[in-house]
Formats: C-alpha cells, structure tokens, sequence
C-alpha cells in the first residue's frame, strides 16, 4: 500500500542515511497530525514545534492511521546511524 505524506512543500529529497545525525519523532494524536524530523551534522532543523515542522523541507507529516508504520522507519534509520 503506498502512502501520500504532506512534507509542506511537496518536494521530492533523497537523503543518504549516513548524512542523518539524528531523528526527532513526534507522535500523532486525536487532533494533530505528528512528524518524523531529520537532522544533519551543521544543518539548522526547526526547532518550533509542529506548526513550523510543517514548513521544514527535513519533516515529514503523517496521520495517526500511518503512525506504525513511520515508528518502524524510525527504528530502521536509528539502527544505522546509532551502530
């Protein structure tokens, strides 16, 4: 089954896991949507909660339906940039 998410912008970005420094998670709830945020080494991500997330080209939204399956990207990523 394949998924539309809004990243804000709807731009398409390949990132290489070895560029991720860090995965900041934000669960879904009732009334907001969460997101998945990737950090970089010198990069500058929001840091302003969800409202400006939805505008960073680095965050990815999801609804809280799809939420298994991000925690299980999450994981995935965390594994290689944490071994």
């Amino acid at each position: 089954k394949r998924s539309i998410v809004y990243t804000g912008n709807y731009k398409n970005k390949k990132i290489a896991i070895k560029q991720i420094s860090a995965v900041q998670f934000k669960p879904a709830g009732l009334m907001f949507n969460g997101y998945i945020q990737f950090s970089f080494i010198g990069g500058a991500e929001s840091k302003a909660g969800i409202f400006n997330a939805t505008m960073d080209e680095n965050t990815i939204m999801f609804k809280i339906k799809q939420q298994p399956e991000f925690e299980k990207i999450k994981e995935k990523i965390e594994e290689q940039i944490y071994k």
